[in-house]
């Protein structure tokens, strides 16, 4: 008769391996721990700068409340990456990506402030393929500020390479078979994987984390970006200027630790084909 293996004992086990888990990815994760920290309190910041106007916009007053989701979904990721949960780090992701999105759309724009304010049941109105052509929309407004071109073929780019982060978020959110085949190998051994919660150490498993990383940065960082811009801050007053001395580092600071590492290739990428036909062409 084969012997009954038994779970007993494993959820205390998770502890341990989690502690142990912590300890080998510290290293990994340490380069982004000054960007993160940034992002963070410049994130608290924002809504405490001196301001050339003491009214509160419904933009700002909405925006705030997703912003300081944002915020806690940024502590969340973190400290999921930290203890080896990836998959579990990317699903907070997907949606902060969105979060993030409303209050880049928002802050600065007391319409569509309006307009989510009025929607029922207090559901976003816009879908995320929206919120990213406001994000394109924006950047063809600010080049025109800044004597730049921007052209129809610039805008398509811009949004779908926004959205095409978000659709690879959603690959590990929604069942798909890489993913949980990815996860899987945490517990394989000798042809064979155990159901069980297992911390992801891998070396393979690091291009992962510093992508979600990388993207969360970015998009909480607009997010900030355009809470400032309707918060109509005093760039004269000192404060401000060590602020966006400060918050203007965050993006060097990420592009260089994703640019100098050598990750190799992720596991797993978009597969959406008609997005990915429409992109190709438009890069040709």
């Amino acid at each position: 008769m084969e012997e009954t293996r038994s779970a007993q004992g494993l959820w205390k086990a998770c502890y341990q391996m989690e502690v142990s888990a912590a300890l080998q990815i510290e290293k990994v994760l340490k380069p982004f721990e000054v960007p993160i920290e940034n992002l963070y309190e410049c994130g608290i910041e924002v809504a405490t700068l001196n301001r050339k106007t003491t009214d509160m916009s419904e933009g700002l007053k909405i925006g705030g409340i997703f912003l300081k989701r944002c915020l806690t979904d940024l502590r969340s990721i973190w400290g999921l990456l930290q203890i080896g949960y990836t998959s579990q780090a990317a699903c907070i992701a997907a949606a902060t990506f969105e979060n993030a999105l409303l209050v880049e759309a928002i802050s600065n724009d007391s319409d569509k402030a309006r307009e989510l304010s009025n929607s029922e049941l207090g559901d976003t109105p816009w879908s995320v393929v929206n919120l990213c052509k406001f994000h394109a929309e924006q950047a063809r407004q600010e080049a025109v500020i800044l004597v730049k071109s921007f052209s129809e073929k610039e805008y398509e780019l811009t949004w779908m390479q926004l959205y095409s982060a978000y659709k690879w978020l959603c690959k590990i959110k929604h069942p798909t078979i890489p993913s949980a085949i990815h996860d899987m190998g945490t517990s394989y051994h000798n042809e064979e994987y155990v159901i069980m919660a297992v911390p992801d150490t891998r070396e393979e498993d690091i291009p992962i984390k510093y992508t979600i990383l990388v993207i969360v940065i970015n998009r909480i960082r607009s997010a900030i970006r355009n809470f400032a811009f309707g918060s109509d801050i005093d760039y004269l007053d000192e404060g401000v200027k060590r602020w966006l001395q400060r918050f203007n580092s965050i993006l060097e600071e990420t592009v260089k630790i994703y640019d100098s590492d050598n990750l190799g290739c992720l596991p797993f990428t978009v597969t959406d084909k008609s997005l990915i036909k429409k992109f190709r062409a438009l890069s040709e």
